[in-house]
């Protein structure tokens, strides 16, 4: 449940942040009506939102190894025991 909550926050902050790409630069880019706008938008935020979602699952793997390496128990010391 929490990485498909992730994963929504992630979705919704892409195309947040391609609308806020659009309308920075849409006087550069001209387009005919509303769908095209729209195409665009959703567009450039798939890429942004592949982008980030390989970037969270990289950084959930490197949280987990790095979790699992503090809570290894030292290993026992070789040589025979007293």
């Amino acid at each position: 449940m929490k990485l498909l909550r992730n994963i929504l926050i992630i979705a919704v902050f892409s195309m947040g942040l391609s609308a806020l790409f659009y309308y920075k630069n849409n006087d550069v880019v001209k387009t005919a009506s509303w769908a095209d706008e729209i195409g665009e938008i959703a567009t450039v935020g798939v890429f942004i939102f592949i982008f980030t979602f390989v970037l969270y699952l990289i950084a959930r793997t490197v949280m987990k190894g790095a979790k699992a390496v503090t809570k290894k128990k030292p290993s026992d010391p070789e040589g025979p025991k007293v």
